[in-house]
């Protein structure tokens, strides 16, 4: 009879341990977020910052490439009026 008592008083012990740890790790990761959600939000505008410029170089590159490809913004040649095109 010592043998089932001793595995039911086990299997509880180990019920409480998993769901004490369950607990630790929702009140843990409760306030990991709680105090890092400032930090996320406070460098929000940095990193749109940084992507707008990133983008609008990008941009500004690209628009470079296609001016040169269609001949507009090059030198103009002697003897040639401005060419425009439509």
């Amino acid at each position: 009879m010592g043998t089932q008592q001793e595995s039911n008083s086990t299997a509880r012990l180990l019920r409480l341990a998993s769901a004490t740890e369950i607990v630790f790790l929702v009140v843990s990761g409760f306030f990991l977020f709680t105090e890092h959600r400032a930090h996320y939000l406070g460098a929000l505008p940095y990193a749109l910052a940084v992507v707008a410029v990133t983008v609008f170089f990008l941009l500004l590159i690209e628009r470079g490439k296609h001016r040169v490809e269609s001949g507009i913004g090059g030198k103009s040649q002697p003897g040639k009026g401005a060419q425009f095109r439509a």
